[in-house]
């Protein structure tokens, strides 16, 4: 175990291995949306510990012929938009959003992080059967259609989703960038 820094008192990491799912770290901190600060309500030996779990995503676009100009704000919706979508698990936040782009690709990744190993599993089932909903699908390649710049001589076509491998490191890395963001 090594400490951790900026994410409360008493806060640590630990990194281990999982049968099965591959590498996974946890967080330990406070329960509850904020980590409590000193002075607030409760002393410290009280506060709750738990755990929280990230796993990495895309969802991959193919842009023929080529990009010549994509404005990332759009696609970086599509993350922010998941949790409109029916049957998304509660427990579940999406956080670090980003947009990879390519000569003829463009790609959002992003990280599910979650307290519960159930919600967690839940949503990458979710996930995988969200872009199967031809509706979905075509909506989302409109979404980036509109994104490129000259879209009337381009052709989106949604082609993989998919949970991303992550490092232990990367996946540590990840857990601290999402408690400091809430």
């Amino acid at each position: 175990m090594q400490r951790s820094r900026g994410t409360g008192p008493r806060a640590t990491v630990g990194l281990r291995g999982s049968r099965g799912t591959g590498p996974r770290a946890t967080v330990r901190g406070f329960a509850g949306d904020r980590p409590p600060r000193y002075g607030s309500r409760g002393s410290r030996r009280n506060r709750e510990t738990f755990m929280l779990q990230a796993h990495k995503y895309a969802v991959h676009f193919d842009i023929l012929p080529e990009i010549t100009y994509l404005d990332q704000a759009l696609p970086e919706l599509i993350a922010d938009l998941l949790p409109l979508f029916r049957g998304f698990p509660e427990e579940v936040w999406i956080s670090q959003r980003r947009v990879d782009e390519g000569l003829d690709f463009c790609r959002v990744i992003f990280w599910a992080v979650s307290e519960s190993p159930e919600a967690i599993k839940t949503f990458g089932i979710w996930f995988q059967a969200l872009f199967r909903e031809s509706q979905v699908s075509e909506t989302l390649e409109r979404l980036v259609t509109c994104a490129l710049e000259a879209a009337e001589e381009l052709e989106v076509g949604l082609t993989d989703w998919t949970r991303l491998h992550a490092t232990e490191a990367e996946i540590a890395e990840a857990i601290r960038v999402f408690r400091r963001e809430i």
